[in-house]
């Protein structure tokens, strides 16, 4: 006698993790990540950027926005990324202009000497990394030669002498 089909078992489903809630904040930080950064929030970024500020001060000041956003916004975008740059040098003229007011507030006796020389020295370290040619130490090399050297001549020479050379066996 046949055996009827045995019904077959549903699985039980695996319990699941409920899925936490995103803040709003993290939703709009997908947002720019996905769709970029307006163009008022990057002028303003280039603006902090050029008076000298850190991008880390505009990102605390700006919601919504991180580092990882303008980043991901400066390799995106080639056109942002020149003016980003180009903001950076210009952060480093900032710096000099800062270096000078330094000076002058410690003729006037408002800052600390040791104190200024770190400050002076930290900013034209900076200056010097955002924009070499400008603000980095110039090595010049000057070289004269009174006469042709062949390089060829001198070595087929030297080895001329060594072969000439007597050997001595210890």
């Amino acid at each position: 006698m046949p055996t009827k089909p045995q019904p077959l078992r549903k699985r039980a489903k695996k319990p699941t993790k409920p899925r936490p809630k995103r803040t709003k904040a993290e939703v709009a930080i997908q947002r720019l990540n996905e769709r970029g950064i307006d163009v008022d929030t990057q002028i303003s970024l280039l603006a902090h950027v050029t008076e000298g500020k850190s991008m880390k001060s505009f990102v605390a000041a700006t919601d919504g926005i991180n580092q990882a956003n303008i980043y991901a916004q400066v390799r995106r975008d080639k056109e942002f990324a020149a003016a980003y740059a180009l903001a950076r040098e210009d952060q480093a003229d900032t710096f000099g202009d800062a270096i000078s007011d330094i000076a002058s507030e410690v003729l006037l006796g408002k800052y600390d000497p040791q104190a200024a020389r770190v400050a002076i020295d930290a900013l034209k370290w900076s200056a010097a990394k955002l924009r070499p040619k400008v603000w980095g130490e110039k090595t010049t090399i000057d070289v004269t030669v009174d006469g042709r050297v062949s390089l060829i001549d001198s070595m087929l020479s030297r080895a001329k002498e060594l072969d000439s050379a007597e050997v001595v066996d210890v």
